[in-house]
């Protein structure tokens, strides 16, 4: 959090790139905030967006690498046997995340969650 906006500076990156830089590579969301507001509001903005997109693509990519894998392994295993496509905490965030989106949980549970 604190050298990935020095490395931007010497390598003299422009807001926007900058932002990309420090969304892209940075790992929590909360030091994405804070790397980036310590460059610039503009920074901050776009290292939030790139960092959302990335948080948001989790899913899709996880589902994605399950298929592959599951049709690239070389073992032939039953279908009870084998793993769930998806795994159950991916499958249990995207509905949590399609409820909340929906608004069908009171203001005090998502205070409360978060």
């Amino acid at each position: 959090m604190i050298i990935y906006p020095i490395i931007a500076d010497t390598l003299d990156y422009d807001a926007k790139f900058a932002g990309v830089f420090i969304g892209a590579t940075i790992h929590d969301v909360a030091q994405v905030v804070g790397a980036g507001f310590s460059i610039s509001e503009d920074t901050d903005e776009v290292a939030t967006v790139v960092k959302l997109i990335r948080v948001a693509m989790l899913a899709p990519v996880i589902l994605v690498a399950s298929v592959v894998i599951r049709r690239v392994s070389t073992t032939h295993q039953d279908a009870a046997n084998r793993p769930p496509l998806v795994p159950g905490f991916v499958a249990a965030f995207a509905v949590l995340v399609a409820l909340n989106s929906f608004g069908l949980f009171p203001n005090s549970w998502t205070v409360l969650a978060a």
